[in-house]
């Protein structure tokens, strides 16, 4: 995922747009870290934290996001705004609402800026 996003993002697609992560499936995130079977993100990236929990839900998502945000901050050099993110789950209907609201004013945001307020 962060090898496309970077490949997207090099080719200028996310220049002046807003953009926002979506991390879908979050339910099953968390189902797969209480699972103490499952292995944990600092398998995969040895930069995971040490004093961090691996089996944290928030933490194992903030530290994702923070690598999106070191790709975006590498293309993105002349950019103002920050990339989002949200935690979605087919099982949580009511979360559209949120999401929604959180990119309305993105938008609305951005429109002001660039109207120079």
């Amino acid at each position: 995922a962060l090898s496309l996003f970077e490949e997207v993002c090099k080719k200028g697609f996310m220049t002046g747009k807003t953009v926002t992560i979506f991390f879908n499936k979050h339910d099953l995130l968390v189902e797969k870290l209480q699972d103490e079977t499952k292995t944990t993100i600092d398998t995969y990236f040895p930069d995971f934290p040490v004093d961090g929990n691996a089996r944290d839900p928030a933490q194992v998502c903030e530290f994702v996001y923070s690598k999106f945000l070191e790709v975006y901050d590498r293309c993105e050099t002349k950019s103002n705004s920050v990339p989002h993110y949200h935690r979605t789950s087919a099982l949580d209907t009511d979360q559209i609402d949120s999401i929604m609201a959180d990119m309305q004013s993105d938008l609305i945001r951005n429109q002001l800026k660039l109207a120079g307020f």
